[in-house]
């Protein structure tokens, strides 16, 4: 086997931004499923317009797109539609589970009078978000968005600490 000999002092250890709020883009949109079996889109974000931060990648943003808890019932695809809205990716709201067949952007929040609870509603027909919505992962890609960032635990055996999204809003 070949000896290798690398240059260490140019390794770049990279420690968490701080918590707050950063100008991001979406840098990659992914389509799988979790360990729970749970179909999921998962989100990274580069920063950007921030001179210490500029070009760092914070990852694993899970947006879960259908599943179920581990007491069977189904996920709640809340973070789903909040990423839909604020990257501004268009959606089918689909015709055949009750939708206007409409292709939009954008969703409305309307709180219900009855219960006070904040209700998404497309905004083609102004009826909820309850069945399924069409989209691709691609429509993602380089969306302007404002991130909050929070941090995770420290790592166990390195100690280091990672970002983690706490929000993700329009620009």
């Amino acid at each position: 086997m070949p000896r290798v000999e690398a240059d260490m002092g140019n390794a770049d250890i990279m420690t968490a931004a701080p918590d707050g709020e950063y100008l991001a883009e979406v840098s990659a949109a992914d389509y799988g499923q979790s360990k729970a079996k749970n179909w999921m889109v998962t989100l990274s974000y580069l920063l950007v317009d921030n001179p210490k931060f500029n070009g760092r990648t914070v990852r694993f943003d899970h947006a879960v797109v259908s599943g179920r808890d581990k007491n069977g019932k189904p996920v709640s695809t809340r973070t789903l539609y909040e990423r839909l809205d604020a990257c501004m990716v268009p959606y089918e709201h689909i015709a055949q589970s009750g939708g206007c067949g409409a292709t939009t952007v954008g969703m409305n929040r309307v709180r219900k009078p009855d219960t006070g609870e904040i209700e998404l509603q497309c905004s083609a027909c102004n009826t909820a978000l309850k069945g399924p919505v069409g989209f691709n992962t691609e429509d993602f890609l380089a969306k302007p968005v404002r991130v909050l960032l929070g941090h995770g635990e420290p790592n166990e055996e390195t100690g280091e600490v990672f970002n983690t999204v706490e929000r993700v809003m329009k620009r």
